[in-house]
């Protein structure tokens, strides 16, 4: 018995199903690259009760500001006044993600400026 092949048409309307699953659903931003993307709301600042667990407490404001070393001027935070245990976690940086409550997180950007601060 000799088998023929399936004309062109019959296969395209064959794989049609698994075209359409890997399209994006309507509406979605994957559809329409011109479409803007919300940026993630800004992370507010901690209360200073928040960051009591990692004596963090005189931090509750320091977002936006500078973390340096030495003497720091009034936008600034001397790292070295920073309370212990603490960490500063760098764009791009590995880090555990164990949880320590008595921990301080200094998140800064590449320039330095202060993110976020957190315990844990």
């Amino acid at each position: 018995m000799r088998l023929t092949p399936l004309p062109a048409a019959v296969a395209a309307v064959a794989l049609l199903p698994l075209l359409a699953a890997c399209a994006p659903p309507p509406g979605s931003a994957g559809q329409d690259a011109r479409t803007p993307v919300a940026a993630p709301p800004a992370e507010p600042p901690p209360a200073p009760g928040d960051l009591a667990a990692c004596n963090g407490e005189a931090l509750a404001g320091a977002v936006g500001r500078f973390l340096v070393h030495g003497t720091a001027g009034p936008d600034e935070i001397n790292q070295d006044t920073l309370p212990q245990p603490h960490r500063v976690l760098k764009p791009g940086m590995a880090y555990t993600m164990d949880f320590r409550p008595d921990r301080l997180n200094v998140e800064v950007d590449g320039t330095g400026r202060i993110l976020s601060v957190r315990c844990g």
